[in-house]
């Protein structure tokens, strides 16, 4: 079985919807207006005096946008090229991105006052040593807020998902973490269109009882094939921005995202 390094370094090279990379030539912009969206919310628990980790960085657009916000913040990634290109392309005095694991972060306890992590869980093997990290270098009180897809609503059969949760199944995870959970779900609040809903509803795999007999190259080079597919849907959609994603308690069963707001 490949390791949690082995899964996020797989997917560094290709654009599968999996890691976001600016200036993509896959790169669909309702998907990316996605993932901002989340970084855009947190804004709220962000005060000029707060030390921020993100943890799961990617390419650290998220991280740049959150620095203009906050004194110190610190995006970490398992992937040596994606954390290359991240300080290459954004160069901040309070922006620092490093190289580590997210079960194993390289930080003393209770330093960083909000820790945000999106679009990660689902694709680390060990999830429980991980929440403990996330908690470990939170200070008392401090907030974590998470996003992972909605399993109810996210294509079955992913290959680079190891773990995906029901937003009830979430809720309890995070609580045997953290003193306070409050559970919200991320809704578009425009119409996806066909292809995007293809890459949301259906099993983009094949028939359930046969998904286990295709290799996992195959499957990841259909995930691709309907991304790019989808991607040409999403170009016709130019004026979609982070705002048309409400992220509320509104709709949380049909929602794209699961986002846990969590105090220690």
């Amino acid at each position: 079985m490949a390791s949690d390094a082995e899964t996020c370094v797989s997917i560094l090279t290709t654009f599968t919807g999996e890691r976001i990379i600016p200036d993509d030539l896959y790169l669909d912009d309702v998907l990316f207006q996605r993932h901002l969206a989340a970084y855009k919310f947190i804004a709220k628990y962000i005060k000029a005096e707060t030390k921020i980790l993100d943890a799961g960085c990617g390419e650290g657009y998220g991280s740049d946008f959150l620095s203009t916000k906050c004194r110190k913040i610190v995006g970490v990634d398992i992937a040596i090229e994606t954390i290359e290109n991240a300080r290459r392309r954004y160069r901040q005095d309070n922006l620092e991105f490093l190289v580590t694991n997210s079960t194993n972060l390289c930080f003393p306890d209770n330093i960083f006052d909000v820790v945000c992590s999106f679009q990660v869980i689902e694709h680390i093997e060990d999830y429980q040593r991980y929440l403990g990290e996330l908690k470990r270098v939170l200070v008392p009180h401090g907030f974590i807020i998470l996003s992972t897809p909605n399993k109810i609503t996210s294509p079955p059969g992913n290959p680079y998902h190891i773990k995906e949760f029901y937003p009830d199944e979430l809720t309890r995870t995070m609580q045997e973490y953290f003193s306070k959970c409050e559970l919200l779900g991320l809704n578009p609040t425009f119409n996806l269109g066909e292809a995007i809903v293809m890459t949301i509803k259906l099993d983009i795999i094949g028939i359930a009882s046969l998904k286990r007999l295709i290799p996992k190259s195959i499957k990841r080079a259909i995930l691709k094939g309907v991304s790019i597919i989808a991607n040409k849907e999403y170009k016709l959609r130019q004026d979609v921005c982070a705002e048309n994603f409400k992220i509320s308690k509104d709709d949380i069963i049909s929602s794209l995202d699961l986002i846990a707001v969590c105090q220690k």
